[in-house]
């Protein structure tokens, strides 16, 4: 991405587990923790944020110095859900969106950040239970 001195480089990361008929796992159909329930459906990832709204969303977090977008995802990824996690990255070159937008006037008034919104590029990443 560009640089961009008034919005904040992020990195967020889409992990997605398709759809697999042969996944048999013992007492995950309801738990909506597990990534190998409703085996019959694509589900993607999304992390509960502590704020005072609970907001969900795709892991994410700001890029370090010298770190591509892959690589500042798959780090994140690892800091928000844990270690054990087992990713594969689905595109190597490109993300697949890139997203920006600015914060919130009343966020920025608490805040004083140096950036008046974030640029996020988002790499896509396949859920893996095999690697």
């Amino acid at each position: 991405m560009e640089a961009d001195d008034k919005y904040r480089f992020v990195a967020g990361v889409v992990v997605v587990r398709n759809p697999t008929v042969s996944l048999k796992v013992n007492n995950t159909e309801d738990d909506i923790h597990s990534p190998y329930r409703q085996p019959n459906k694509k589900l993607y990832l999304c992390v509960k944020k502590p704020r005072n709204d609970h907001a969900w969303q795709f892991p994410q977090g700001g890029i370090k110095k010298k770190e591509s977008i892959q690589q500042g995802a798959l780090r994140e990824l690892k800091e928000e859900c844990g270690e054990d996690i087992k990713v594969e990255l689905m595109d190597r070159s490109h993300p697949v969106c890139i997203y920006q937008y600015d914060f919130p006037a009343e966020f920025l008034k608490r805040s004083k950040r140096k950036y008046i919104g974030a640029k996020v590029g988002f790499a896509p990443h396949e859920h893996r239970r095999d690697i």
